[in-house]
């Protein structure tokens, strides 16, 4: 009876230690999600994925296409939207890389409760993404827009916006766990950073706008939008914001002046 204890523990154990990855997936298997979106519908909501191309981002072959695919599915709710994706990619959304998720203003002003508690809950995402809000926008037309400098546009914004609110203090970087904890405490409301759309060609979402110097659109991060509860209520100035941010110390080496007589001032890093 004792080595049948012995042999029945031994075996639990050699079980778990040799189990291995038992759900890894090959690299080759999987499309990369650097950037997300969400836009509310009439029966439910549209999610957005913007997936690595892997062809185009290879160094050592000649680049193909654009350097990202979006992605785009409907659902009662966010789960069964982003599993609808299988449908059109035969690779599965890896989200652990994911940089920034974009919420259209009708969804961020209907309330975004339901998207916190997905993407709090979901394991396969991390916590150090960032939201925006597309100002006056669809979360489709921001995803859409190809940016020049950085060739994946999902880390052109997350570097934009963690680098823009140290040297200007007209945006703040927000992500899952601060959004959470400051719509469930009391006394606190959240804001979230607007992104929006500068005037361009109208095939920005081409590969070929990218050839040209400044005839693309430009996506730019602009003020801050202010909730009650978990719903979007308005928008602060960029002097509003400006100040938000030193009251909160979120503002670290932004440039101000002083006039020290009526034509001449003092230009200075606080």
């Amino acid at each position: 009876m004792v080595n049948k204890i012995k042999f029945i523990v031994f075996f639990c154990l050699f079980s778990v230690l040799c189990s291995g990855c038992w759900i890894s997936h090959e690299i080759d298997t999987l499309g990369i999600s650097i950037a997300a979106g969400i836009d509310l519908t009439e029966s439910g909501y549209t999610i957005y994925h913007r997936v690595l191309n892997p062809k185009a981002i290879t160094g050592n072959v000649e680049t193909v296409g654009a350097p990202v695919f979006l992605f785009t599915q409907h659902g009662d709710n966010l789960f069964s939207a982003i599993q609808k994706i299988a449908l059109e990619s035969p690779r599965k959304i890896y989200n652990a890389h994911l940089r920034m998720i974009i919420l259209g203003e009708d969804m961020a002003r209907n309330g975004i409760k339901d998207a916190i508690d997905f993407y709090m809950r979901d394991y396969e995402f991390r916590t150090d993404f960032y939201f925006a809000v597309a100002r006056n926008k669809t979360a489709r037309e921001v995803l859409e827009i190809l940016t020049p400098l950085e060739f994946i546009p999902g880390l052109n914004m997350y570097g934009s916006l963690k680098l823009s609110q140290d040297h200007t203090g007209l945006t703040k970087e927000v992500n899952i766990i601060d959004l959470a904890q400051i719509i469930l405490a009391d006394g606190h409301e959240p804001v979230l950073p607007g992104i929006d759309i500068s005037p361009g060609t109208p095939d920005s979402d081409n590969i070929s706008a990218m050839t040209t110097v400044n005839g693309g659109k430009r996506l730019f991060y602009n003020g801050l939008g202010f909730f009650c509860d978990d719903k979007l209520i308005g928008w602060l100035s960029g002097e509003e914001t400006l100040g938000f941010n030193y009251i909160l110390g979120n503002a670290k080496d932004c440039a101000e002046y002083v006039y020290y007589n009526e034509t001449d001032q003092i230009t200075f890093e606080f």
